[in-house]
């Protein structure tokens, strides 16, 4: 009797990580067997890892993997390691026991996923009233494609409520050399003098992450000077003219 199992068939990783895909299996007697792994991905597969119990010998083995045999012939693990996981990696993996006679196997699917990373900018964001400026969220580094960014700002001083922003914009996905993509949204902001400390906030929704991701950012308008300060400059400078007209003055005089 056979029997092959394993305890995670469905396995989620991020890229650059090292992921162990566990296979175990059960029989009767543990000499006479062998172990593969293969790879399957939309129709097309090849052979990750062979090894010949009966030898005690690897017939093939993929750059990056890699069997721990002591566990192998006193437990019966036939769990495979993948060192730098990268996008090729994605896909299902077949654990294949044999004997004589008689083999079975599992199904592990691995699934490569990457959180996005975010930028707003500017960075501070600093405007002149009714000076219309773009702002971005710069999308980077996430996989798979699939992305959903949107938009809220929240005044301050107000009700403690956020309203969502009307107007957005995206840019194509861009590729990365790691196969993750890149995507940047874009809001207009036109400030009047009463959005003075209101808050941007982007937030992206990704298959990657439970609850969006999100970053704010706070705007600052620019603020004219007061009443009080007009005055006092209006006076300095009548003050300084006066000055000056007196030394003009006193000289043509001599």
């Amino acid at each position: 009797v056979l029997n092959v199992f394993t305890s995670t068939p469905s396995v989620k990783t991020e890229l650059r990580r090292d992921i162990l895909l566990d296979c175990g299996f059960a029989m009767d007697r543990k000499t006479g067997f062998a172990v593969e792994w293969r790879y399957q991905f939309k129709g097309s597969g090849h052979l990750v890892y062979a090894y010949n119990g009966a030898k005690d010998r690897v017939d093939a083995a993929e750059e990056g993997t890699e069997m721990f045999f002591y566990e192998l012939h006193s437990h019966g693990n036939a769990s495979l390691l993948i060192r730098n996981v990268h996008m090729g990696h994605e896909g299902s993996y077949i654990c294949t026991v044999y004997m004589p006679n008689l083999h079975a196997q599992q199904t592990i699917d691995l699934e490569v996923s990457e959180t996005p990373k975010l930028v707003l900018s500017p960075d501070p964001l600093y405007l002149a009233p009714w000076q219309e400026h773009t702002v971005q969220c710069e999308v980077s580094c996430y996989y798979p494609l699939d992305v959903s960014v949107s938009w809220v700002r929240k005044k301050a001083g107000g009700n403690g409520s956020a309203e969502p922003v009307a107007e957005s914009w995206l840019s194509g996905h861009r590729n990365n050399p790691d196969g993750t993509y890149n995507v940047t949204s874009f809001i207009a902001v036109n400030p009047a003098w009463g959005d003075h400390d209101t808050v941007y906030t982007c937030y992206v929704d990704h298959v990657s992450v439970k609850s969006a991701v999100r970053r704010s950012i706070t705007l600052k308008v620019a603020v004219g000077p007061s009443i009080d300060n007009a005055i006092g400059m209006f006076i300095c400078a009548f003050i300084l003219y006066g000055t000056l007209k007196f030394f003009y003055w006193l000289f043509t005089e001599k």
